[in-house]
């Protein structure tokens, strides 16, 4: 803010004084120096696609080995030409949060899903029959993760779902059979998954 507001005659002696004599430009560089290491650190079990942005390697100058960061980039400078390195520096470490938010994100829908809740599961060709007649139904293990609650669409409708389950109640209000659409949809890499099925019963 001090460099924006300062006059124009003098510039280059009040970026040296700022960020060169003084001790902001030092620890600027020493801040950059440090969020560099803490992102790598943080981002270890998630390698990013390239080096972390946050690019400090000084600009190259004759004497620049000489030189501390601080001063090889902001020494007898004009302000335009600091204001434009400390916004460089602002927007790589803007670049480098859009990068591990976005590599955090991919994780998140990449991630296996573990399957830790079974039971039975019994599938009925009709719930209601005749006597005499035989009863078919279809029995498999279900299988489900505690780690994310599927949304279920019966008949068009979203249901409430606890525990990874949906009760479907409906008035029988006239005879014959009737078949209702279930879906099913669970997170994937590719946003959802949908499982399509269908509630069969019988009036009589």
């Amino acid at each position: 803010n001090e460099l924006n507001e300062s006059r124009s005659d003098g510039e280059v002696d009040i970026v040296n004084r700022l960020l060169t004599e003084g001790k902001d430009g030092d620890s600027l560089i020493t801040k950059l120096l440090t969020y560099q290491k803490d992102i790598k650190a943080l981002m270890v079990s998630y390698p990013l696609p390239s080096e972390v942005p946050v690019n400090i390697l000084p600009p190259k100058q004759e004497k620049s080995g000489r030189m501390t960061l601080a001063m090889a980039y902001f020494h007898n400078i004009p302000k335009i030409a600091a204001i434009t390195i400390l916004s460089k520096f602002d927007n790589d470490i803007k670049t480098t949060e859009a990068m591990c938010i976005d590599r955090l994100a991919k994780e998140a829908v990449t991630a296996d899903v573990i399957l830790n809740q079974f039971e039975p599961v019994v599938s009925a060709k009709s719930s209601n029959i005749a006597l005499g007649e035989k009863y078919e139904a279809s029995i498999e293990l279900g299988a489900a993760s505690s780690a994310f609650v599927p949304e279920i669409v019966i008949d068009g409708k979203g249901v409430l779902v606890k525990e990874g389950r949906a009760t479907y109640t409906a008035v029988a209000t006239a005879k014959g059979t009737f078949t209702v659409p279930v879906v099913i949809k669970i997170p994937s890499r590719h946003g959802f998954e949908e499982f399509k099925g269908e509630i069969k019963y019988m009036v009589r």
